[in-house]
């Protein structure tokens, strides 16, 4: 869980005794409350590799927007606002890292391209799936490190072991 230090609390909902209360909405106030976030579990079970067909899938859509990630995922904005390319973050180590944790691996995790497709899908859904994840995986990166040029190497951003 998280605890938020400068939450924005509700004020009590009004009464079924007052009927003014009842179409007047709730306030936004400022306090000092703490307020507790429950966020969901992490699974403790290694993420599956996902089907070599999904990967190769990826792969090709991937390969196909190369000149897109390279001109506006895989640059930063100066001060001044111009766009520099990365020289931490490129799109060959990005699609070779792709590949290794997709295919290869570590212990028992990889990155999860999207599951095995079930017959009655007209639509591959895992693919989307998998394409969806990588998409909230890329703008995490983003707005975390490519966009700033940095590296965390604690948290292996910059692939740094």
């Amino acid at each position: 869980y998280c605890v938020n230090e400068s939450a924005i609390s509700l004020s009590p909902s009004p009464s079924l005794s007052n009927p003014m209360e009842q179409t007047m909405g709730p306030t936004l106030h400022p306090t000092p409350t703490r307020k507790v976030v429950f966020l969901p579990p992490i699974s403790k079970d290694p993420v599956p590799k996902s089907p070599s067909e999904n990967i190769e899938r990826i792969q090709h859509i991937i390969e196909s927007v190369e000149s897109a990630l390279q001109s506006e995922v895989f640059v930063f904005v100066t001060s001044g606002g111009a766009l520099i390319t990365s020289s931490l973050y490129t799109y060959e180590g990005f699609l070779s890292a792709l590949l290794f944790y997709s295919n290869t691996g570590v212990n028992d995790n990889y990155f999860y391209l999207g599951g095995e497709e079930s017959v009655n899908e007209q639509i591959n859904m895992e693919v989307e799936f998998g394409i969806a994840n990588l998409a909230l995986f890329i703008a995490k990166m983003m707005t975390d490190t490519i966009a700033y040029e940095r590296c965390t190497p604690d948290l292996l951003t910059c692939g740094l072991s």
